[in-house]
């Protein structure tokens, strides 16, 4: 069933975001007083001096509930995909919420069952690419570069919440959604929960700050490549054994969980709680640090070929290494052969970069690897293989995406790191003022 579902989703992933107006003019105030349309507007700016924090908007809702604020996105039938509207109601939400003397902590979560958020709207990017707006004046940043500033500046601000937040990754994860969920202290997964970072597959690259938090994981740089290369997706449990998730618990205990978290205060009240509902859970520091668990704990299938393949320093080495494992007979081989078919299914230039993208992710910080982010960004999405993921995979629907170059040793090493050449000041500068 699992797989069904993610079957039909990843084929939804990235073209459910709403369509925006590029060239509307936002402003912080005018977003927050239009969202909390139902509040005591005046108190906009200072949520301690007696706002109701009880808003809604048709896209996200926020309750305060005892203690906490819950943060919905309320977009189930696109399963909660990430538009630009959204970014922009949620970054000033998460500014009040900072300064909010009565919430302890924060809860984000997605609407509906089928998904916490199942990534951005890239749909509207690469509409926005082949047929530009001819309204836009020539001062009007295009939206491939509003959405992605836009988009990783919240994802920082995230990632910088002086208060713990709690991630409920209820069914699918993916795209745009693990850029808000993965830099919360806590991030819950359940039997159902569904992660990937997919982007190779539609000629873009795993952004959101993957290159940090991936080449970081539990099980080494190695797997942490493995998933941003191929797109594999990781399920209930194995979220939790991967770092991705710090607790694991059933959803019966989750709705238990539920009856009590309005009146817990302190962060250390909040940790001990969920440990106690989960089946798997891990300590975290106030840094986000997470404590180490017994290897024997978090097994993973293949991992040792997996550190091997992943772990060789170019392509070719990595097809070379993947070729002679299928002439393994039972489930080695078998894995060999179906890791092997997906990257040859792949954007060949996606899979170029990501390798560079991952190894400069493993030395740089976590605003210097959302910088490279930004522009990988603003190059590829004007790229060929970008076009062509999202047209064979969303638009034509047709799955036979004509990537250029169409083989690995095709790629030019030259033409990748223009990719990673800084932007112009005001653009490479904007998002980390």
């Amino acid at each position: 069933f699992v797989q069904r579902k993610m079957r039909r989703s990843v084929r939804r992933l990235y073209c459910l975001g709403g369509q925006v107006n590029p060239s509307a003019s936002y402003n912080t105030t005018t977003t927050v007083r239009s969202f909390a349309s139902t509040t005591n507007t005046t108190a906009t700016n200072n949520p301690t001096s007696g706002q109701n924090l009880n808003a809604s908007s048709e896209e996200v809702i926020v309750k305060k509930i005892g203690n906490y604020s819950e943060i919905t996105l309320n977009r189930p039938k696109a399963l909660n995909a990430l538009n630009l509207n959204m970014v922009r109601t949620l970054k000033p939400i998460y500014q009040n919420l900072m300064q909010d003397s009565s919430t302890s902590f924060i809860v984000l979560r997605g609407a509906g069952e089928k998904a916490f958020c199942a990534g951005g709207d890239v749909r509207s990017i690469y509409d926005s690419v082949i047929k530009p707006p001819t309204t836009e004046s020539s001062n009007t940043p295009p939206l491939s570069r509003t959405f992605f500033e836009e988009e990783y500046q919240l994802d920082l601000l995230i990632s910088r919440l002086p208060k713990p937040q709690i991630a409920v990754l209820s069914g699918i994860v993916m795209g745009g959604g693990v850029g808000l969920s993965i830099f919360s202290r806590y991030r819950i997964a359940f039997p159902d929960s569904l992660f990937a970072m997919p982007e190779t597959g539609i000629g873009f690259f795993p952004d959101v700050g993957a290159s940090y938090f991936l080449s970081r994981m539990r099980h080494g740089f190695e797997y942490g490549m493995y998933l941003a290369m191929t797109g594999h997706k990781l399920s209930g449990v194995d979220l939790w054994k991967t770092g991705i998730a710090t607790h694991f618990m059933t959803k019966p205990k989750f709705a238990e969980l539920q009856n009590v978290l309005p009146s817990l205060k302190g962060a250390q009240e909040l940790e001990s709680t969920l440990n106690s509902y989960s089946e798997h859970h891990v300590n975290v520091n106030s840094t986000g640090q997470m404590d180490s668990v017994p290897a024997e704990t978090v097994k993973l299938p293949h991992l040792n070929n997996i550190v091997h393949v992943f772990g060789q320093p170019s392509l070719k080495q990595i097809y070379n290494e993947l070729e002679s494992l299928t002439q393994k007979e039972g489930e080695e081989g078998k894995w060999a052969k179906d890791t092997l078919k997906v990257l040859k299914n792949v954007s060949q230039n996606s899979l170029r970069v990501t390798l560079d993208l991952m190894r400069e992710g493993k030395k740089n910080n976590l605003e210097e690897c959302f910088k490279t982010d930004l522009r990988l960004s603003q190059r590829i999405v004007h790229d060929n293989d970008f076009k062509e993921g999202i047209r064979a995979l969303l638009v034509d629907k047709t799955k036979d995406p004509k990537w250029k170059p169409q083989t690995y040793d095709q790629v030019v090493d030259a033409d990748v790191r223009k990719y990673f050449a800084p932007l112009e000041k005001e653009l490479d500068t904007y998002l980390f003022k």
